[in-house]
């Protein structure tokens, strides 16, 4: 099974936020029905980068690493540096 850890960015301010999911898709439209009281106030969401890993453990892994960058240029290196799959804008 794939894990993934994912970077959305909101179409209303710009902002992005990191999670992990078993199944991609779903976990969006999730968060653009409201289902997470952190991103309702920013719906609507897309994805923005994604990276794939054969465990949760992982997943999870990288998502606490980018959630303790605190910077959105420290976030967007490590995005870089670590080969996720950035979806075009």
């Amino acid at each position: 099974m794939e894990y993934y850890t994912y970077i959305i960015k909101s179409y209303k301010d710009g902002r992005f936020y990191f999670g992990q999911t078993k199944n991609l898709d779903q976990r969006l439209n999730d968060h653009n029905k409201g289902k997470s009281k952190y991103t309702k106030p920013y719906i609507p969401w897309k994805i923005y980068a994604y990276k794939v890993f054969s465990t949760r453990a992982e997943a999870m892994k990288f998502e606490r690493m980018l959630k303790n960058l605190h910077s959105h240029e420290k976030a967007m290196g490590f995005i870089a540096n670590h080969n996720f799959n950035i979806v075009n804008e």
